[in-house]
């Protein structure tokens, strides 16, 4: 029920302009989590450090956990059970790559779509990103390609 209550006030909060930037919660909002959890939840007795902050970690986690999982081929949602889809196999070779997935296979996650609103623009899949010999590659172009530039700058001033 308490995590219920925060994935929904973190919602909430995902709405406005006033706790949510483009690259996540501003400074303050787990005191607004706080708050609202002692509203709905009274008994409940958790304060936003470290209980709160803990639990939005552990949410935002998993979440991007299961977003790296669905970029990749033979990973599905499955919507009624809300839960990955792979083969077991897959799940355990990702895992040794990506070791915040672990403990997801077969394991329902019911705040994945809520989550997907609050944080989709906020994670970081790999995707586009480039890796070190992806880099220096690029930046060794990146030179050779400003030498040509210069070289015909002074052939035009010439």
């Amino acid at each position: 029920m308490e995590d219920d209550e925060l994935v929904n006030a973190l919602y909430d909060l995902s709405l406005g302009p006033r706790w949510k930037g483009d690259n996540g919660f501003k400074n303050g909002y787990s005191s607004m989590l706080e708050s609202r959890l002692a509203e709905k939840v009274p008994v409940c007795g958790l304060s936003a450090a470290p209980h709160i902050e803990s639990r939005v970690r552990y949410f935002r986690t998993k979440y991007g956990a299961i977003e790296v999982m669905l970029k990749r081929s033979g990973f599905s949602w499955d919507e009624n059970r809300k839960m990955i889809q792979c083969e077991k196999q897959s799940h355990e070779e990702h895992c040794k790559l990506h070791n915040e997935a672990k403990g997801s296979y077969g394991v329902p996650f019911p705040y994945f779509d809520k989550l997907a609103a609050i944080y989709s623009k906020d994670i970081a899949t790999g995707e586009g990103a480039e890796g070190f010999g992806e880099a220096i590659t690029n930046l060794q172009n990146e030179i050779v390609i400003e030498d040509e530039m210069n070289d015909e700058e002074e052939d035009d001033r010439m």
